[in-house]
């Protein structure tokens, strides 16, 4: 069915045409509400009421009939259906106006939130029948074989109910979620640095646990301080060869290396290897069924394509998985276009996702002004970041109120911007390899970090500059409670490079080792009336240096028994009367 809601005036006068009718363009300015039902809708209906819903949303390149041809107008509304997967993903078409943005919501049209999820279902789930039967593994009992259709991705990675299903690993991980957390891998000494960069490994272990069987990978600790994984080639007694071609490895201290995917790893529900192409063994968890078990595809969510004036609201983001080395994959939500401004992510919930490149995050921003995150929950990022933003003409960023929590790399990074607001926001267990809750490195500009609680994280508070004297960084991190994890090192770290202009006031601020551990590189740097377990400094205090006013006798022990939740949290024993709490909607 065509939409073309004219009115009889100017159909007198003639002054819309047909021909645009045919092209899904309105010839009203009255906003419109189109309704999305990925399971239940039809591309040829009218998508003006829940009846009449569509498959696709408009942007879709799969969409068909009036969504495929229809480019929404400012005050349009697209409501995706609660609790229906849409299995698609969506590249703005349009822009609003600063009166009347074109929003793309998940609630107003059934129960619960609307999802758009990066994910296929699975064909078929059994338990295993013999040994053979799930590739000679010898715990076959506590096994089941899973079939699918193979994805158009490198990374395979299965969904449950809740959480990703973990990639088989010897050793054994502690956690699994932080399948990158080098310290439970095995060492590889300094010694055999030129068997390594010959594709050589030299491990009776890991060469063990290879024996076991299954699709074989090592993960590799390389630099610069990121896991490399690459499949295993050959096992020849206590050696695994495999191709070293742009490996990295460090020349100047032992690595660290893993074996991925064997039948040895498989110690725990939640572990899966891949047998074959469109076949996964996998200990199930006691909730996971054939309705809740699904392949990541290595689909994008939403892409604003250089849009402006968009809302987007209420969506859960769920079960998206991306590869290492390919850009795009597995992002909620990206802005890489130019021109892209005045777009807003209220209310949306993201997660679970496996986000395997290092350089990308489960939110990217390369291009965009005027970009507001407000009142999100992010959560069980596994490897991957959670918000990426930084790269071309970004800036004016407000980042506030939400709650961003076990994150295997990093929770909010920014890299070069133009001005950016990080306030009231609640991080916690962002943990891994690159565990920084809130990163500002290089060239950024007027970066504001203001009122916000992080807790149990590696490094809560990482920066640095570029190296550039006439650039004013202009860094203030001011009234925040940061307490790190038991492992970390500090709750503000300095990796030097020049950072200048940097203003550290107000803050409780404890670490295992110092509260703030600061680089003498660094210029104009001002540390006033904090709560801290010791000041430290890497080096020489440089020029327009202030330190005053501070306490550093809080210690870890003691800041960790404070009051910590998603509303907001206090330290009592810190002699600051400080209360951090969470910026409302």
């Amino acid at each position: 069915m065509e939409i073309c809601r004219v009115t009889r005036v100017l159909l007198m006068l003639g002054m819309v045409s047909l021909a645009a009718c045919s092209q899904g363009q309105r010839a009203t300015a009255s906003p419109a509400t189109y309704h999305v039902d990925y399971t239940g809708g039809s591309d040829s209906a009218a998508g003006t009421s829940p009846a009449t819903a569509w498959k696709h949303a408009p942007g879709d390149p799969n969409a068909t009939g009036v969504p495929g041809r229809l480019r929404l107008q400012p005050g349009d509304t697209v409501l995706l259906r609660g609790r229906v997967p849409y299995r698609g993903a969506i590249t703005l078409r349009s822009s609003g106006t600063a009166d009347a943005p074109i929003t793309y919501s998940g609630t107003g049209f059934g129960a619960g939130l609307g999802m758009i999820d990066g994910s296929e279902p699975i064909r078929s789930v059994r338990p295993c029948s013999s040994a053979a039967d799930c590739g000679g593994a010898g715990n076959w009992q506590q096994l089941h074989r899973i079939t699918f259709t193979q994805p158009n991705t490198r990374r395979l990675v299965l969904f449950g109910k809740t959480n990703p299903y973990w990639l088989s690993q010897v050793p054994h991980a502690s956690d699994p979620f932080l399948a990158e957390d080098t310290s439970d891998y095995v060492v590889t000494p300094l010694s055999s640095l030129a068997e390594l960069q010959a594709g050589r490994l030299q491990s009776p272990e890991l060469a063990r646990a290879a024996a076991s069987g299954g699709k074989l990978e090592l993960a590799f600790w390389v630099v610069p301080n990121f896991v490399r994984r690459v499949p295993v080639l050959a096992v020849e007694g206590d050696t695994l060869r495999f191709d070293p071609e742009g490996i990295r490895f460090y020349e100047d201290r032992d690595g660290r290396a893993a074996l991925s995917g064997s039948f040895a790893g498989m110690h725990m529900q939640g572990m899966f290897l891949q047998l074959s192409d469109g076949v996964i063994i996998a200990r199930l968890r006691p909730e996971d069924s054939i309705d809740t078990l699904a392949i990541g595809a290595g689909r994008f969510a939403i892409e604003a394509a250089g849009q402006s004036h968009i809302r987007i609201t209420g969506i859960h983001f769920r079960n998206l998985s991306g590869s290492a080395g390919v850009q795009g994959e597995g992002r909620a939500f990206s802005s890489t276009g130019p021109g892209a401004t005045d777009i807003e992510l209220k209310g949306n919930l993201f997660g679970p996702a496996f986000i395997e490149e290092s350089n990308s995050g489960l939110i990217r921003v390369v291009q965009g002004r005027n970009i507001r995150f407000i009142s999100n929950r992010i959560e069980n990022i596994s490897v991957g970041t959670a918000m990426s933003l930084g790269g071309h003409n970004v800036g004016d960023l407000l980042i506030e109120g939400n709650v961003i929590r076990r994150i295997g790399r990093s929770g909010i990074y920014m890299l070069g911007l133009e001005g950016a607001t990080v306030r009231g926001n609640i991080l916690a267990e962002v943990r891994g390899i690159h565990g920084n809750a809130i990163t500002a490195y290089l060239g950024n500009r007027n970066i504001l970090i203001e009122g916000n609680c992080v807790v149990s994280s590696d490094r809560p508070i990482t920066y640095h500059g570029d190296r550039t004297p006439e650039l004013v960084n202009g860094i203030t991190i001011r009234n925040n409670i940061l307490v790190a994890a038991p492992g970390g090192q500090a709750a503000i770290n300095s990796w030097g490079r020049d950072t200048n202009t940097v203003t550290i006031s107000g803050n409780i601020l404890a670490g295992a080792r110092h509260g703030i551990l600061l680089n003498g590189s660094d210029r104009n740097v001002i540390v006033e009336g904090n709560d801290t377990s010791g000041i430290a400094i890497n080096g020489t205090a440089g020029p327009g240096w202030r330190i005053a006013n501070n306490s550093e006798n809080l210690t870890l022990a003691r800041a960790v028994s404070g009051h910590f939740s998603e509303d907001g949290c206090s330290v009592p024993e810190s002699r600051l009367d400080l209360k951090v709490v969470r910026t409302p909607n």
